[in-house]
């Protein structure tokens, strides 16, 4: 008896960190959309000739007047004709957010083949790695928590630029499988890492509040 009532209190934990998850994940939105709008700045920008970017400038922001008219697939096509991930600029930007409208479209596979293009370009590490971020986040979403976990493994290693971010999408995907010690073990380190956001920081001390002891 004493067994199926540890089997509810674990189900009733896991539905706290789902819960919990879902009113922290828009800051992986955030931290992407962040890298997306700082393309502007980017060094590969300079790479087009002055017509090129007035072009894709006219072009890109068709798509985005289509985007505020309520027009989303028509915007999201325009975003995908765009896309050039490994031109920089608005081609890259371009990407992101076609892959953003086809994952809220329903269009999952279509969203990961760009978010995965954009992974695979020549683009900044940044802004590859704010693809996988994305593309894991989804895969999560969807309940496929082993996948979302095997694409985030890489950007957990020391230098990378999401790294906390990567182990706490890690640590949440360990527990939606059911892994509670690895979960645990991945966010006790990201709490005590002093070079993480102090925000990233309390999310996983909050994370770890639903772990059983």
């Amino acid at each position: 008896m004493s067994d199926i009532f540890k089997e509810v209190e674990e189900e009733v934990r896991r539905d706290q960190l789902l819960k919990l998850w879902k009113k922290y994940g828009v800051f992986v939105v955030a931290v992407v959309l962040a890298v997306v709008l700082g393309v502007a700045g980017y060094q590969g920008w300079t790479v087009y000739e002055q017509r090129q970017r007035a072009a894709a400038s006219q072009s890109y922001n068709a798509a985005v007047s289509l985007l505020a008219a309520g027009e989303s697939e028509q915007a999201m096509a325009a975003f995908a004709a765009l896309t050039d991930p490994g031109s920089g600029g608005y081609g890259l930007l371009a990407g992101f957010e076609a892959a953003r409208l086809a994952a809220e479209a329903g269009e999952g596979d279509r969203a990961l083949a760009i978010w995965g293009e954009i992974a695979a370009s020549n683009a900044p590490a940044a802004f590859r790695d704010a693809a996988v971020l994305a593309a894991a986040r989804h895969r999560l979403d969807q309940g496929e928590a082993a996948e979302a976990e095997a694409m985030l493994e890489p950007l957990t290693a020391a230098g990378r630029p999401y790294r906390p971010l990567a182990v706490e999408l890690s640590g949440v995907a360990a527990l939606a499988r059911g892994d509670e010690a690895t979960a645990r073990q991945r966010l006790e380190g990201l709490v005590a890492d002093i070079e993480a956001p102090p925000g990233t920081r309390r999310r996983a001390a909050e994370l770890l509040a639903t772990i059983g002891e």
